[in-house]
């Protein structure tokens, strides 16, 4: 009688304990994904900062080359945008050919705050991109934005280690504890 009652406390606190660490899972892997995310944003706007330095918004030629060399030093795809959001120059596609950037949601936050963010899928890549464009002003006259977009693969990558750690840690702790306790 002792032994049945026993199994089912046991399994209960199973139960109990295998539910609080899906909660904590859920939290853990979620900070981690803001935080890396918060990190990825503010190095970006960064370097959009150093990478205007070098943007003449007035220039008569598309600026897609230029826009491909700091790609490479960014590590990241560039977007060179006009105050009026057309685009002057793309590191991965022909500018001419890409639509008014102006109601993109991080272009209109940083027309308002001077930095802005969004996280969109991306239909051709298949996963998350994070955008960051920064608004230039020089002179208090507005030039335009540059725009830094990078994959969110590594990210979410981490969060799936991070989730199977737990994973692997708890079930581990679970079969320990059944053992011990048959």
């Amino acid at each position: 009688m002792k032994s049945g009652l026993f199994k089912k406390t046991f399994l209960l606190f199973a139960a109990i304990l295998a539910a609080s660490v899906l909660v904590i899972e859920l939290s853990v892997t979620r900070s981690v994904r803001e935080n890396e995310i918060h990190s990825l944003r503010d190095s970006l706007d960064v370097q959009a900062g150093l990478i205007a330095r070098d943007v003449r918004f007035t220039s008569s030629s598309p600026l897609d080359d230029l826009a491909a060399e700091l790609k490479s030093i960014a590590h990241a795809r560039v977007t060179i945008i006009a105050a009026d959001g057309r685009v002057l120059g793309d590191s991965d596609h022909a500018s001419s050919t890409m639509d008014n950037h102006r109601g993109r949601l991080e272009v209109e936050q940083a027309d308002l705050a001077g930095s802005g963010m969004a996280i969109r899928t991306s239909d051709t890549l298949k996963t998350d991109l994070l955008y960051v464009a920064r608004k230039i002003v020089r002179d208090d006259h507005p030039q335009g934005f540059v725009r830094l977009s990078i994959s969110l693969s590594d990210v979410n990558a981490s969060v799936r280690r991070t989730r199977l750690g737990i994973i692997v840690v708890v079930v581990s702790v679970l079969v320990v504890m059944g053992l011990v306790v048959f």
